[in-house]
């Protein structure tokens, strides 16, 4: 399949997202997800949690777990002025 044809597959499927085909929408909402993010880890930082940055979340101490989904929620309303609702999600460990 070529670019062409994915992009026409697209606005077939979804014609709403054809007006913004070209407009690097997806460089604007990557840098909106970093500032969350960053803001998410600055609130951990001064409350002196440590947090790992992990792509779309972060990674706490199960004894954080609150304050880190609050840390992000807060992050989202101060960003984009709208809460994201958070998910724990389990760390795969391997079995010995």
């Amino acid at each position: 399949m070529t670019a062409s044809d994915l992009k026409a597959a697209i606005a077939a499927y979804h014609p709403a997202l054809e007006s913004l085909f070209g407009k690097d929408m997806g460089l604007v909402f990557m840098f909106t997800e970093s500032r969350i993010l960053m803001a998410t880890l600055m609130r951990l930082m001064k409350k002196g949690i440590a947090a790992l940055p992990m792509h779309d979340g972060i990674m706490v101490p199960i004894s954080s777990k609150k304050e880190g989904m609050e840390a992000m929620s807060q992050a989202a309303i101060e960003i984009i002025s709208k809460v994201l609702h958070s998910t724990e999600k389990t760390v795969w460990k391997p079995e010995y």
